[in-house]
């Protein structure tokens, strides 16, 4: 199919990958999986990045980002996100995608744990530049 709608890529997703609404199942699979479902629907692009939650409780104890976690998913030439192994995030409840330019240049900071590009020896937030001055 060349330009499939959405829902036409998630009744696909649903009868080919049912298995993947287990959290267990999904976990540490977004590659693997967004790349055999591109090749069925190879205009959907294939996205790598980080996802993260407002509301994730590692949030609520002070972190001064959003705990990050790598991830892949697809995008619909309408803009739409595609996540067929969003289970694995069951637990964090609304979810943020934040596309990296090149995620082979992605680093993470020594001192807060967040993901960043550029060549910065850190993330550049106030309190980690504070720790690298402080070492």
């Amino acid at each position: 199919m060349n330009n499939p709608t959405p829902t036409e890529v998630e009744v696909y997703i649903k009868d080919h990958f049912s298995h993947l609404k287990d959290p267990y199942e999904a976990a540490g699979k977004c590659l693997s999986v967004c790349q055999q479902i591109q090749e069925t629907f190879p205009s959907l692009k294939l996205i790598k990045g980080l996802v993260s939650s407002p509301t994730n409780i590692d949030n609520i104890t002070g972190a001064h980002y959003d705990k990050q976690y790598p991830h892949a998913w697809l995008k619909a030439d309408c803009g739409t996100i595609i996540d067929p192994t969003v289970s694995q995030f069951c637990l964090l409840g609304e979810l943020n995608y934040h596309e990296l330019d090149d995620a082979k240049q992605t680093k993470r900071c020594h001192f807060c744990g967040k993901y960043y590009q550029g060549d910065d020896i850190t993330c550049g937030h106030v309190e980690c530049i504070t720790e690298l001055k402080n070492e």
